[in-house]
């Protein structure tokens, strides 16, 4: 059987997930699209004064800085290679600052950075990014700028999760496998973690059969997948 691969992440992510798996794997793939959530921009405005470094934790941070005329020349501290690249992509004076919002933080206060930080998140963010920084005597706030708003399984989600075909389901975010916790199954579920924390969220037996990606980024879940794809198609 053609294993299914089942991506749950918003729309423009979804896509750059799947080009890579199809760049990197050798076999045919059915691909299944149900975002599990959507990124909607807020109303925001930047503060006039206040902060001399931004944070962003995503392209979705990334992106709104840009919406929002975030100075191109401030700098810029980001989780994860991709979302630097990204940022310096489009101008932004990015600096890599690791892969975690732990590694963030440990950077931020080595750092210590002169002057106020921004940090432009979603509404439901993890980590205390600006509570952890505050405490160790920084200043630092944070300023929603866009929402996650949760979708229902898309129709063509839901008859595979019903079905026999086995699934291959990439999982980025412990609010997502919190979602998908939902979900009635009935098909072999081959899940792919981001990390250990994005494992834990599962709670039901549906889910044990779980690979952790090496590293928590995007190129080591298109490897984690693609290897569970290769072994089982």
């Amino acid at each position: 059987m053609t294993p299914i691969l089942l991506v749950t992440r918003p729309a423009a992510a979804a896509d750059r997930f799947v080009a890579k798996v199809r760049n990197a794997a050798k076999i045919e793939l059915n691909v299944v699209l149900s975002p599990s959530f959507t990124i909607d921009p807020l109303q925001v405005d930047l503060p006039d004064e206040g902060f001399d470094h931004l944070i962003v934790t995503s392209f979705n941070g990334v992106h709104q800085a840009k919406r929002l005329g975030a100075p191109k020349g401030t700098p810029t501290w980001c989780v994860g290679k991709a979302t630097t690249q990204v940022a310096m992509d489009l101008g932004f004076d990015a600096r890599f600052a690791g892969e975690t919002a732990d590694t963030l933080v440990k950077t931020l206060i080595k750092v210590a950075p002169r002057g106020g930080i921004l940090h432009l998140s979603g509404v439901h963010t993890r980590g205390n990014i600006v509570e952890r920084l505050t405490q160790a005597g920084m200043t630092a706030q944070r300023i929603e700028t866009y929402n996650q708003s949760v979708r229902s399984p898309t129709d063509e989600a839901i008859t595979a999760f019903a079905g026999r075909h086995p699934i291959v389901l990439p999982v980025f975010s412990p609010r997502s496998a919190c979602l998908l916790s939902r979900q009635k199954v009935s098909a072999p579920i081959h899940l792919i973690a981001m990390s250990s924390a994005v494992k834990a969220a599962f709670l039901s037996e549906t889910w044990l059969n779980c690979t952790i990606a090496e590293q928590p980024t995007e190129d080591e879940m298109v490897n984690a997948t693609v290897k569970v794809l290769n072994q089982i198609s």
